[in-house]
């Protein structure tokens, strides 16, 4: 497969994610399962290329509108992000009792988006435009370091 198709595809690596975000998601996900509730990484880190693909779906390419975030303006860009879904006989679906995995996700420190119920983020005290400016002039891990600090 070519490399341009990768890009475009959801990203499960958790290497990629800040490793405090990491640790908490990963707690919750297994509190969520240990309570019956099927959820599992969808997608974590997102490249610019992929943010920009999934920001067209609905406007420039055919189907629905699924984020409001373009390149550069999602927690996903610096890895502080992850849409996490139910994973049933194989198969990702989004129905299921969102409201009970927010709760539990929210009891170990991450937040999420009412119009987006699959998305789960590490609350960060500065503006995501900050965060990728810093990200983009010092790396993802010195963005890591001051989120992290400031927690």
């Amino acid at each position: 497969m070519n490399d341009n198709k990768n890009k475009l595809k959801p990203n499960r690596d958790w290497e990629l994610l800040a490793p405090f975000f990491a640790q908490k998601l990963r707690a919750a996900i297994a509190e969520c399962q240990a309570e019956g509730y099927p959820i599992e990484l969808f997608e974590g880190y997102r490249s610019i290329e992929r943010q920009e693909y999934i920001y067209a779906s609905g406007r420039t390419r055919d189907g629905k509108i699924v984020t409001h975030a373009r390149a550069g303006e999602s927690d996903h860009n610096i890895g502080i992000a992850a849409d996490c879904v139910f994973k049933i006989n194989g198969s990702w679906t989004w129905e299921g009792d969102f409201d009970r995995v927010e709760q539990i996700m929210l009891k170990h420190g991450l937040k999420s988006l009412k119009f987006e119920r699959c998305h789960f983020f590490w609350p960060k005290g500065i503006s995501t435009r900050r965060a990728y400016q810093i990200a983009q002039e010092r790396g993802l891990l010195a963005l890591w370091s001051i989120i992290e600090s400031e927690s």
